[in-house]
């Protein structure tokens, strides 16, 4: 993402080449030629948008492990059917998703893991400890549903759960923007880019259609190679002389490119649900049977969903860098440059995440029918009226 958003500056850094290189060599005559007050002022700017930048990141990793539970708010009755928030409201979902995916959740151990699961347990026994209170049970719920698969209730691995996918993507945006690399490097880097968004594609998928190591495997070489080579190819594009006649246009390739990338990645990854994931009722104790319309549905939402927290990324950064790519000071130094970037992107991944997931409900239906005979006429005889699936993330 990061290399493409260099990439559609490159004609316009290439055009100022001389003018950096000249800025370079006069830098230690400033004070005598009279510049010496534009290059105080340049580095108050610079120290200025650093700090914005900084407080980006430090805004985005608050609001990730900010506590939506406020103390004045009333605790609404525990239930292990209905969600705490009103998963019918876009805020109701997106309160649920700033839990799922708070950081903090990464250092819960085993011990407090097991409590939870057993709190919940007995709720379910109807044996809850006396002096136990809604709150203790909706946090046990919490800590529960933001380690376990929804579908199998197995840990999945730290590194690959939503609340690690902003702090993972920090040494991967270094590496994808690291000054000076060579093309090697780049599809190096992208090859481990898209190699940890398929496996947290993989470890958040519906888990109703199991898939054999044969086809995990197929599905990760065709998800690799595909997105990386929409990525690296794009990013050569943008380099080309000839994207000047696009214009305007041109700078919709990079997110076009992020955005295609990440799809192509999550629907190899999850493609044997195209041929079915388990459908029930709302209660989610009548199995209704398979069905690959609920999967399709699945699978375009989730894409969706990356192209949703993907835009904001790639027009937002652009724009809080301009500002920072008139000074001398970040003109003369690539790192500095990305270091601002870096900042600007981790701010925005850690607040825009958990809204793009928010926009639809991780339990997801589809009204009869829209869904397979076989399964509108279980459905019909049940008074059923829509079916019910895990859509993955």
């Amino acid at each position: 993402m990061l290399r493409l958003l260099a990439a559609s500056r490159a004609r316009t850094a290439t055009a100022h080449c001389r003018t950096f290189q000249g800025a370079r060599r006069s830098t230690l005559t400033w004070a005598s030629s009279g510049v010496k007050a534009s290059s105080k002022r340049n580095g108050v700017m610079s120290r200025h948008w650093f700090r914005v930048g900084a407080a980006a990141a430090a805004a985005g990793t608050a609001l990730s492990c900010a506590n939506v539970v406020y103390a004045d708010e009333p605790v609404p009755p525990f239930s292990l059917s209905e969600s705490r928030y009103d998963q019918s409201t876009f805020m109701g979902r997106y309160r649920t998703f700033l839990q799922s995916t708070d950081v903090r959740t990464l250092f819960i151990g085993d011990d407090e893991l097991n409590a939870a699961k057993k709190l919940v347990q007995q709720f379910k026994d109807n044996q809850v400890p006396s002096g136990t209170t809604d709150a203790d049970l909706w946090n046990a719920r919490r800590i529960k549903e933001s380690i376990l698969h929804p579908d199998n209730d197995e840990k999945i691995n730290p590194l690959f759960r939503f609340s690690a996918f902003a702090p993972a993507n920090i040494p991967i945006c270094v590496w994808l923007m690291w000054p000076g690399a060579s093309a090697v490097n780049t599809i190096i880097a992208q090859w481990f880019n898209q190699s940890y968004n398929v496996a947290v594609n993989f470890a958040n998928r519906n888990m109703s259609n199991p898939m054999p190591f044969d086809i995990v495997a197929k599905s990760y070489a065709l998800a690799v190679g595909t997105s990386c080579g929409i990525a690296v190819g794009l990013g050569k594009l943008m380099k080309s002389p000839r994207m000047a006649s696009f214009g305007l246009l041109a700078r919709f390739v990079p997110w076009a490119a992020v955005c295609s990338a990440g799809c192509v990645n999550c629907v190899f990854v999850r493609w044997n649900e195209l041929s079915g994931i388990s459908v029930t009722d709302e209660t989610g104790e009548l199995d209704l049977g398979k069905s690959a319309a609920a999967g399709k549905n699945a699978i375009l939402k989730c894409c969706a969903a990356r192209v949703i927290w993907t835009t904001p990324v790639l027009m937002g950064v652009p724009l809080l860098m301009a500002p920072l790519e008139k000074m001398a000071a970040f003109k003369a130094s690539p790192r500095m440059r990305m270091g601002a970037e870096l900042a600007f992107v981790v701010g925005l991944l850690f607040t825009v995440i958990p809204a793009a997931l928010a926009v639809f409900p991780q339990r997801d239906s589809l009204p009869i029918a829209e869904v397979e005979a076989d399964i509108q006429e279980k459905a019909r005889k049940a008074g059923v009226e829509r079916v019910y699936f895990n859509k993955g993330l």
